[in-house]
């Protein structure tokens, strides 16, 4: 059975589910957990909404998360699904009872997803507006839960400008507008620079499950994006990172190019190796790439192969 889009009006014992499950994820989670927020619909009184508890754990080390004590009390893990550093984990069968999005203290995205909850609460308008929005589709979709989310997206980044939120977050790019971005800042900083090479934007690479596409966002906005391969057991290539031209020169590509390093780092790689480009050899450089041999076809004599030994402090382990 595949998962359909209910819809139901808001259920006023609805915080107090949240309360019970709250507390066997705080026992589940121990002395790593530091809060359990309730997020998403069911957390703004009056809202219809999917009966989903959306739950939102904050913890003090995301690798030291206790996984199989969250099994115990009915929880899946479904892995980051998207969202670099998060962990993400459901209950329920076919039809999820509770989501869980598990965050490490610090992580903007905790401040984004209580500042779009408090807003909501805060503003009558645009709960009444978002409350039809998801009714209609909801009534249009109901057997393509997917197609649902997607259509809310672009209310929901309206939303989130209206919070005034501005951190900066990490996602792999789902919806259209964020792949438009993707593209464009791509082709613009890359591709567009280099002599005899024709822009594809529905190249193999964009769907092989071994490369892994990134777009980093300042508020709703796309700012920069990236582009990783999986190589093998040991290395990962950095393949692209280009920064939009308004933000160029203001450390976004740094504070993106050191959370992809812990992220490889996290997923068990010791070494990133590329081929940068000329112009960007001093940024690499500073960042403690050196060269480092990196057999692979096609590249020009503006590239250089550069690579670095990624250790415990590149992925934040301890």
């Amino acid at each position: 059975m595949h998962r359909i889009v209910e819809y139901v009006p808001y259920d006023s014992s609805w915080p107090d589910q949240f309360s019970v499950e709250a507390a066997k994820i705080q026992e589940a989670l121990v002395t790593n957990c530091i809060d359990v927020h309730h997020i998403g619909s069911t957390s703004v009184p009056g809202l219809a909404a999917k009966p989903v508890l959306d739950i939102m754990p904050v913890v003090k080390d995301i690798t030291k998360v206790n996984i199989l004590g969250l099994e115990s009390i009915g929880y899946k893990n479904k892995g980051e699904l998207g969202m670099p550093f998060r962990i993400y984990m459901s209950k329920g069968s076919p039809q999820h009872t509770h989501h869980l999005h598990i965050w490490e203290i610090g992580n903007p995205e905790i401040e984004k997803h209580l500042l779009f909850r408090d807003y909501l609460i805060n503003n009558a308008g645009a709960r009444a507006q978002y409350a039809d929005l998801k009714s209609n589709l909801a009534q249009q979709y109901k057997n393509a839960h997917r197609t649902y989310t997607t259509l809310k997206d672009n209310f929901i980044k309206h939303l989130v400008s209206k919070t005034g939120f501005n951190g900066l977050t990490v996602v792999q790019p789902l919806h259209t507008n964020e792949w438009q971005e993707y593209h464009r800042i791509r082709k613009q900083q890359i591709f567009d620079l280099l002599p005899h090479i024709k822009y594809d934007p529905n190249h193999p690479t964009l769907t092989d499950p071994n490369h892994y596409h990134f777009i980093l966002m300042k508020g709703i906005n796309v700012i920069a994006v990236a582009q990783l391969q999986m190589l093998n057991e040991e290395s990962a290539a950095l393949r692209i990172l280009a920064t939009d031209i308004p933000y160029q020169g203001q450390g976004y590509g740094t504070y993106f190019l050191n959370l992809l390093e812990r992220w490889v780092a996290r997923h068990g790689k010791t070494k990133i190796l590329m081929h940068a480009a000329r112009r960007a050899e001093l940024f690499y450089r500073k960042h403690g790439y050196v060269e480092m041999e990196f057999n692979d076809k096609g590249i020009s004599n503006d590239h250089i192969d550069l690579g670095k030994i990624l250790n415990k402090q590149n992925s934040g382990l301890t």
